[in-house]
């Protein structure tokens, strides 16, 4: 008979192995949704799997429940599935604490939405539901501030409190990442710290790597024309559908194709 230690531990593989499985193939789908390209998310997804970092998605730790609940709820808020991907990402927030700053994507894309509404001359109540939202994703963050707190700091031993009690935040967690682990803004620039850099080293170099190839192909893609006059059709079609159901739907339209018009011929001109 196996004895519940045993258990708990065989218990934590099988779910976490599973949570990583799980966690791959949302990203494939998530890739796929924003890549439009199945063969670009399948190589993305696989060096997914086999990152430097995956020993902590196989082993008894909160990664893999993280991994799977931020890009499962990626996943449906691109989807438009925005209630999911609410409770997904509230759920990432209770696998770790810094899943609480996933409600900056549900912030971003009520932002978005509210900057619609103005120019449709709607009621922004995108900003509304946006807040609520975001509140809820914070939710398990702050329910465990709370829980710690009760339990140490309230109902504690008064004569023997931790110092954490008495701040004006009183934070538990943060406590215990810079008391205990040394956290802190450049503190872990440190000597000792020099293998944990090399360990990382092959990442980071990779990181950086895509980020300046990225940036150049950026700089290329705005140096064409082209896609300058494909901005200025976007913004304008936006405008265009935002007055569709007034009388200046068909001045705006002629202005703006009139406007490229003579972008174009300026074009030509500054060429010859």
């Amino acid at each position: 008979m196996l004895g519940y230690r045993a258990v708990l531990v065989i218990s934590g593989h099988v779910l976490n192995n599973v949570a990583f499985v799980a966690a791959a193939a949302y990203f494939y789908r998530l890739s796929v949704l924003i890549l439009k390209d199945s063969g670009a998310a399948y190589r993305a997804s696989v060096l997914f799997c086999f990152n430097p970092a995956s020993v902590f998605y196989s082993s008894l730790y909160s990664e893999s429940l993280y991994a799977l609940f931020s890009l499962g709820g990626l996943f449906y808020l691109f989807s438009g599935a925005r209630t999911v991907a609410m409770i997904m990402l509230a759920l990432s927030g209770s696998a770790r604490s810094n899943g609480a700053l996933n409600a900056g994507y549900i912030c971003f894309e009520a932002l978005l939405q509210a900057y619609d509404a103005a120019i449709q001359k709607k009621r922004p109540m995108a900003l509304v539901t946006g807040f609520l939202r975001s509140t809820f994703v914070f939710l398990p963050f702050f329910a465990f501030q709370a829980y710690g707190y009760l339990n140490i700091c309230v109902h504690g031993d008064t004569d023997e409190l931790r110092p954490w009690c008495k701040a004006k935040l009183p934070l538990l967690y943060s406590f215990i990442q810079s008391h205990y682990w040394g956290v802190g803004f450049l503190r872990y620039f440190q000597v000792k710290q020099l293998p944990n850099f090399l360990l990382a080293s092959p990442a980071l170099s990779l990181a950086v790597y895509s980020i300046v190839h990225y940036t150049k192909l950026l700089h290329q893609l705005f140096q064409s024309t082209s896609i300058h006059e494909q901005i200025i059709a976007i913004v304008d079609g936006r405008l265009v559908e935002a007055h569709e159901s007034s009388d200046v739907a068909t001045v705006l339209k002629s202005e703006i194709s009139t406007g490229l018009h003579n972008k174009k011929q300026g074009y030509w001109r500054t060429e010859v």
